[in-house]
């Protein structure tokens, strides 16, 4: 199958119908499209047998089963344009009509062809058209082709290293102004400068005339500054005004790729569009226009600049051509209509990489798999279009997501890249369950999550949904208190804390970590401790990230996703209480987007010592406090100095210090996960006791303002476990602070 598309010659070099096509062709060709040169012509004059040899030579490259975009009108006339898709039919090509202008709708003596034309687009598999609204008149006028693709808007390709625009309070047109008898009596105050080939002819003084320019010269003049205008013939008895509304202005994407924001009239069918990009001005006549410019300050100028600068991009790049182009080859291609069966199952996605789509594709050949893009689609998604439960709707709008939607019974979130168009909205609006991995969820938006290595637990809550329509339960339904919950809960019951993380689970699985080495004594006594309910005498702390990982930062979201899809069968083992604490009031700050309210929870965290005596327990390299004024509110300070690492294998003689130094004292704990173990064994003896390792390394950091994890060279560093490059100082209050040394491995 070859892709062919026809292209316009022969009519005059400012023709805005043969720039336009040429365009088109030009973008096609990147794509692979190969031209079907037509010459303008006085076809009238040609007789019938004249015709068909000048078309057979046209399409002499066209085989069957080819597809060809014929782009209209040619000008040539209706008889040229029907004969040639006659032509193609014979060669049984697909044929896509991309409709530019349609000639019954724009001038009001040629109204009465439109059956003709309307006819001639019927012969199409599937039609280009500029917007809905000639879409809708269209389809008034007998239209009756099924699958519609729509323009929206005109590219601009072109490679100009153009001006960066300045402030300039000017307006641009271009065109006759023959057509626009309004722009003629321009009053405004601001100068109106008009590119034409027109003669001379009596004009207001606020209109300059600066002759026609090529392309590439229009561009660049337009590049340096000002407004471009767009209008429509009020006053032109034989235009139709309403045109303006349904047709797309290749003027508009002139300037917008010149870099220069546009006034337009209200009109317009792509008005909305101008006004929802910030793309500039909607106006309802030329005396309102004139006051918006007159009135714009340097500031609001230069800032609509920066955004038709993105603008302009996608317009050099041939961005909105390119996708409908290529849609329009999909829908002939191997798009199948979508008759209802079974659970309908939806994911808009702006990327191909869509987590098992090919298995659950495979395994739910019951279900319905509809898969919406507002792009054009990669080929991981177009190779699943031969299965014969799925559809695929590339190149949507809101409106066919929206229609989707009511036909949709679950959504599955499982692309990567994001959220699409505030999908999530329209679901919780219409109350649609939502199904996700942990690696592909979107925002915490109420999904039921899974697993990737678990794929079949989804499947099979698919097909009992299908079912019973019956949803799963969520897994981790427990509670896990938030920093400050969990602070105030301890200053208000005095309790003990003993914090769970990602380095306990390991050890618990049976697995070694940096600083302490597996032992199947400490993991049955984690194991243990973890499964004691919460209560004022000893929280048991577990990691916010469980519950919620959207508060934090990419890296450590990141991370989350990971550590949920290796670890999501241990934590639905092991956690069976109702409630948690959490397990960050030690690290309310680095992984956090909001770094504001570290402030305030460390502020709660320093009352648990405000004016009591502690007993800090660290390993040797720890130094918490140290060169911070994190400890200076508590009344006194001691200090019990244990090994770096492995501390769990002197956690008797530490136990033994403890009790000996504590006598009332307020026990910080910063030992890892000998800590856990300590922090109960001191609870149940009536002693409060904090399991606060890191806090050091997290305040260090809050005081610097730090944005990524900072090496302390001076002390050791969470997550820096080999602790090199540090350098330990005599500090004398800090060495005094000491009273019993178990340091030595």
């Amino acid at each position: 199958m070859k892709l062919h598309i026809t292209n316009l010659y022969g009519m005059a070099r400012e023709s805005t119908a043969t720039i336009a096509q040429n365009a088109v062709q030009k973008i096609a060709s990147q794509l692979g499209f190969r031209e079907l040169g037509i010459y303008f012509y006085h076809a009238s004059a040609e007789t019938v047998e004249e015709r068909s040899r000048r078309l057979d030579g046209i399409l002499a490259s066209v085989s069957m089963g080819d597809v060809v975009i014929f782009q209209t009108p040619t000008w040539n006339g209706l008889e040229f344009e029907r004969e040639f898709l006659s032509k193609l039919k014979l060669l049984n090509v697909k044929i896509i009509v991309f409709v530019h202008d349609v000639i019954p709708l724009m001038f009001k003596a040629n109204e009465f062809l439109m059956q003709d034309y309307i006819n001639l687009y019927n012969m199409a598999d599937s039609i280009i058209l500029p917007s809905e609204a000639m879409k809708d008149k269209l389809l008034q006028q007998g239209l009756n082709v099924k699958k519609i693709i729509f323009q929206r808007m005109w590219d601009h390709p072109h490679d100009l290293d153009l001006h960066e625009p300045i402030f300039k309070k000017e307006i641009y047109f271009a065109g006759n102004l023959s057509r626009f008898p309004e722009l003629k009596t321009w009053e405004g105050t601001i100068p109106l400068t008009v590119f034409t080939n027109e003669e001379p002819f009596p004009l207001s003084n606020q209109v300059y005339i600066a002759g026609w320019k090529t392309d590439e010269e229009m561009l660049l003049e337009l590049s340096k500054g000002g407004f471009g205008l767009v209008w429509t013939t009020y006053q032109n008895e034989e235009q139709n005004v309403d045109y303006y509304s349904m047709n797309v202005s290749y003027k508009l994407s002139t300037y917008l790729a010149a870099g220069i924001p546009v006034i337009i009239p209200a009109t317009l069918s792509n008005s909305d569009f101008i006004v929802e990009q910030g793309l500039g001005f909607v106006v309802d006549n030329l005396k309102e226009a004139n006051l918006l410019v007159e009135q714009l300050s340097e500031e609001a100028y230069l800032q609509m600049c920066s955004r038709v600068r993105y603008f302009s991009f996608l317009l050099s790049q041939g961005f909105f051509a390119k996708q409908f182009l290529l849609q329009a080859v999909f829908e002939i291609g191997i798009k199948k209509n979508h008759a209802l069966r079974g659970l309908q199952l939806l994911t808009v996605t702006n990327s191909q990489d869509l987590e098992q789509i090919e298995y659950l594709v495979e395994h739910l050949p019951e279900c319905d798999f509809s898969i919406v893009a507002r792009t054009v689609m990669g080929p991981r998604l177009t190779d699943l279009a031969e299965k014969e439960n799925v559809y695929l709707y590339p190149a949507s709008d809101s409106e066919k997501i929206e229609e989707l939607l009511d036909k949709t019974d679950l959504y599955l979130d499982i692309n990567y890249g994001g959220e699409v168009d505030g999908v999530f909205n329209r679901l919780l609006e219409k109350n649609i369950p939502s199904f996700a991995f942990y690696k592909t969820q979107n925002g915490e938006r109420g999904q039921y999550l899974f697993s990737i290595k678990n794929v079949d637990a989804m499947l099979t809550a698919i097909r009992n949904c299908a079912e019973t329509k019956q949803l799963p339960n969520k897994p981790f339904d427990f509670e896990v208190q938030t920093i400050d919950e969990t602070l105030d809960y301890i200053l208000e019951h005095q309790s003990s804390i003993a914090r769970f993380g990602d380095g306990e689970a390991a050890i618990m699985l049976g697995q070694s970590i940096n600083y302490q080495k597996y032992d199947p004594k400490l993991a049955e006594e984690l194991k243990f401790i973890f499964n004691q309910e919460s209560s004022p005498t000893l929280i048991i702390g577990l990691q916010e990230g469980l519950k919620n990982r959207f508060s934090f930062v990419p890296d450590a979201l990141a991370f989350w996703r990971q550590y949920l899809e290796d670890y999501e069968e241990f934590y639905l083992d092991y956690c069976k209480n109702t409630w948690y604490g959490s397990t960050f009031i030690s690290r309310p700050y680095i992984d956090f987007l909001d770094k504001s309210k570290a402030k305030s929870q460390f502020e709660k965290l320093k009352k648990l010592w405000e004016g009591r005596d502690i007993l800090i327990v660290e390993g040797y390299t720890s130094r918490s406090g140290v060169g911070n004024d994190l400890f200076d509110g508590a009344k006194s300070i001691k200090r019990i100095i244990c090994p770096s690492r492995h501390a769990y294998d002197k956690k008797n003689e530490i136990m033994e210090a403890i009790i000996n130094h504590a006598d009332g004292r307020l026990v910080l704990l910063m030992l890892g996960p000998t800590a856990k173990v300590l922090a109960y064994q001191l609870a149940i003896k009536g002693m409060q006791a904090i399991d606060i390792g890191h806090v050091d390394s997290e305040y260090e950091w809050m005081q610097m303002g730090a944005e990524n994890k900072v090496l302390l060279h001076n002390k050791h560093t969470a997550e820096f476990n080999l602790d090199t490059e540090i350098e330990l100082a005599d500090d004398e209050a800090y060495l005094s602070q000491v009273v019993v040394d178990l340091s030595a491995e």
